[in-house]
């Protein structure tokens, strides 16, 4: 080889090299670029797109009867959707799937088929599937198809005890009656599963897990077989009398357990809609108040009796009616005796005779007494009963005009509610003690302590 030939050569050689060693240098920076510099936001990005995190809903706490049988209850069940738009884009026949899902979701083949030519990424096809039957919906294998285990509230006893334990909002949340009253406490802590998976969707390892702890459960006083005889009671007088409402309630008058309460006409939680009545909702017992009439006389009676102004025995010349400021007074019915004893006007229920009573020994006296019975019976303030809602009613009337001393001892111009109607005659029932009504008894592993009952009035009294 001549020199020139040699030396050409050489050069060849020394710039194949130089680009070789360009190429790895190259190759190396690119390298610690993605490694180095990319490496946080590429790593990032590949545990996202394999990542998959759901929720593990937790179990809502029961609503139980005095016996423990169940009021309100979650029973699980299963979300079905589905995703039109995967589905369209790995080529999936939308009625060759509805052929194959509709006998296991129990819709018609056209419906669902309907719902998979849609141009979204998020269809609902069944909210309540059983268990049983995902179990067959997921051997299928669908892709775009997705199941989800959640709970779905159950009440066993409806339309029996709606109104006392109300219902759940399209998020979950108690939004009447107990589950209103008591939603905290019956709601459980969601558990989370954050998992690798890979592109067949299998699990490649588990990055983190936080089991469910479901609600508490609450026990009521509620006799279940009392309540349904209640209810239907209450059914029966509205059909038959063509009122507009009706209302009751059971309690015991030793220590305020109420054994039902209930309402008519009432509703079924699971059944809402634009045709339900919303009033039907509204516990009556509680969140209605009205004039009492005469059933408000124990109230009278109680202060004049245990202030000693009167005694079961003192004897009235009772008039057949007043006349005040152009109204007549008169009695409800016929009362044929015109001297009467005290414990007789009572029994009678006379208007006048309990007006004389209530304005012994004058009006200021009488006003004055009157109004601190009503409040020391509770009515004018909440109840304390557990149940959402409660109308305090008013028996106040400030200022008083010239024919209040004549309305309120009958029981007429003010306003009360049942619940604590049923709290006045227990404490008249049970020797003097006031209670506060309730319908809850334990929650959790928990009793529910008993708020202390006041003596109100001699049990002589009483």
């Amino acid at each position: 080889m001549s020199g020139s030939a040699a030396r050409l050569s050489r050069s060849r050689i020394r710039l194949l090299v130089g680009i070789g060693v360009l190429a790895f240098g190259a190759i190396t920076a690119r390298a610690a670029w993605v490694g180095v510099v990319q490496h946080d936001v590429l790593a990032k990005r590949s545990t996202w797109e394999t990542r998959h995190a759901f929720d593990i809903p937790a179990r809502r706490g029961a609503i139980l009867a005095r016996d423990l049988s169940e009021l309100a209850v979650d029973t699980p069940v299963v979300f079905v959707t589905a995703n039109p738009k995967r589905m369209a884009n790995i080529g999936a026949d939308p009625t060759d799937i509805a052929t194959k899902i509709a006998p296991i979701l129990a819709l018609p083949v056209k419906e669902i088929e309907e719902r998979l030519r849609r141009p979204t990424e998020y269809e609902i096809l069944r909210r309540d599937l059983s268990p049983q039957k995902a179990k067959d919906l997921r051997a299928l294998r669908i892709d775009g198809l997705l199941t989800e285990d959640v709970h779905k509230r159950v009440y066993p006893r409806v339309p029996s005890t709606s109104q006392l334990l109300g219902f759940l909002d399209s998020q979950g949340k108690g939004a009447e009656g107990l589950e209103l009253q008591f939603d905290e406490r019956l709601t459980g802590k969601a558990g989370r599963v954050d998992e690798l998976r890979d592109p067949k969707g299998r699990t490649i390892r588990r990055l983190g897990n936080r089991t469910a702890v479901g609600g508490k459960n609450i026990r009521t006083t509620i006799d279940a077989d009392i309540q349904d005889v209640t209810e239907e009671a209450l059914a029966k007088a509205v059909l038959e009398t063509g009122a507009k409402s009706a209302t009751a309630l059971v309690m015991r008058v030793s220590d305020g357990a109420i054994f039902a309460i209930a309402s008519a006409p009432s509703f079924d939680p699971t059944k809402r809609g634009k045709k339900v009545d919303w009033a039907n909702l509204r516990n009556r017992a509680v969140t209605d108040v009205a004039e009492p009439g005469s059933v408000f006389k124990i109230v009278t009676m109680a202060g004049a009796i245990d202030e000693g102004v009167v005694s079961p025995g003192t004897t009235f010349n009772v008039a057949p009616k007043f006349s005040i400021f152009g109204e007549e007074i008169g009695e409800a019915h016929a009362v044929s005796a015109r001297t009467l004893t005290v414990s007789q006007i009572l029994q009678v229920s006379s208007n006048v005779g309990t007006i004389d009573v209530a304005r012994r020994p004058n009006d200021t006296a009488g006003k004055a007494r009157f109004l601190r019975w009503a409040d020391r019976l509770g009515f004018g303030s909440p109840s304390g009963i557990d149940i959402p809602g409660e109308d305090k009613g008013d028996v106040r009337h400030d200022p008083w005009d010239g024919l209040t001393i004549y309305n309120f001892p009958i029981g007429q111009g003010l306003r009360t509610n049942l619940t604590q109607l049923a709290r006045a005659y227990a404490a008249v029932a049970n020797g003097g003690m006031l209670i506060t009504p309730h319908v809850v008894d334990r929650v959790g592993g928990l009793d529910v302590p008993l708020a202390p009952a006041a003596r109100v009035m001699k049990a002589s009294t009483a």
